[in-house]
């Protein structure tokens, strides 16, 4: 079988697996090193001698601290203000990434993020809901070469995001238990999508993956918020997170990629304790290989010509 529509146990969305896709001349995009010098750097400067790290604003913000106000209405459309932080965590090295950190150095990084969103959180009134995302090289985003992750507090919901607290809803009402522990279940049992785990993590090419070789991490005990993640699961963290990138430079020839963290909301009209029930955070990762083209645009579907568990056994050979 060449191809099959498979839709996700949580977002409901459909995921067309079409494998003979890949067989087509450059149906996986080449990818331009986007490299820049230490001159050229904008992150170059600032720099203490004793920091690993360093937090900056965005010089060209998303969004911008204001004042809150509600969503309004205008010509028939919702809006609502475009208030929020937009943050540049930048690591210290020009030319060293996250595949070949050490262990203190990616347990920091892990750390930052943490640190950075609980900060955040309590500083910004209007956020119900804080995004971390990482852009590596140019097919993925990244305007600048020297290693940095972004972190956006939004006075909204992402459309994603909902998408998937609701599907994780509905499916505990219906079943009784949280997706995304039969997910991680079953694929441990399986074990042939499996791509790295320790003690606290597990990650896997997902049997609905919408991109080739995406890889989700999940925390082995059941958790919905990020931030709330112990000091002694950062380092576990951490080194699922580098073990998969690594896994991507070797397998895929150093691919530009993005990861993202999806966690549970700041503010919603439900209780804290629903989202701990029926809902888990995790992080996605997407080598960037492939453009979407008409038929994504015009359906909403996506068209993955990667196998998963073809993808699972590349990244783990």
């Amino acid at each position: 079988m060449d191809s099959e529509f498979r839709k996700d146990l949580v977002s409901g969305d459909w995921v067309l697996i079409a494998g003979a896709r890949g067989k087509r001349p450059h149906a996986i995009e080449a990818h331009e090193k986007n490299v820049q010098s230490k001159a050229e750097c904008p992150f170059e400067e600032g720099w203490d001698h004793a920091d690993a790290i360093q937090v900056i604003k965005n010089k060209f913000p998303a969004v911008s601290p204001g004042i809150c106000s509600p969503v309004t209405e205008r010509e028939g459309y919702q809006i609502a203000a475009g208030v929020g932080y937009h943050e540049l965590i930048l690591f210290r090295d020009h030319d060293k990434f996250f595949p070949d950190f050490s262990d203190d150095e990616i347990t920091g990084v892990v750390q930052s993020y943490r640190d950075r969103y609980r900060q955040i959180a309590s500083e910004d009134d209007c956020a119900q809901y804080i995004m971390i995302f990482h852009n590596h090289g140019r097919e993925a985003g990244a305007s600048v070469y020297h290693p940095h992750t972004q972190v956006v507090s939004l006075p909204i919901l992402p459309p994603d995001v909902t998408r998937s607290l609701r599907g994780s809803a509905e499916y505990h009402r219906v079943h009784g238990r949280e997706a995304h522990e039969v997910m991680i279940a079953h694929e441990l049992a399986d074990g042939k999508r499996i791509v790295f785990e320790n003690e606290k993590f597990v990650a896997f090419c997902p049997f609905v993956s919408k991109q080739p070789y995406e890889v989700r991490i999940y925390p082995r005990d059941a958790s919905a918020y990020f931030d709330r993640m112990a000091d002694g699961d950062l380092a576990f963290f951490g080194d699922a997170m580098r073990g998969v990138l690594r896994k991507f430079k070797t397998a895929l020839a150093d691919p530009a990629y993005n990861f993202f963290i999806h966690t549970a909301p700041l503010k919603s009209e439900l209780p804290s304790g629903h989202y701990e029930a029926c809902y888990r955070w995790h992080m996605e990762l997407y080598p960037r290989i492939k453009l979407d083209a008409g038929f994504e645009a015009g359906t909403g579907i996506k068209i993955n010509m990667v196998d998963p568990d073809y993808a699972a056994q590349t990244l783990n050979s």
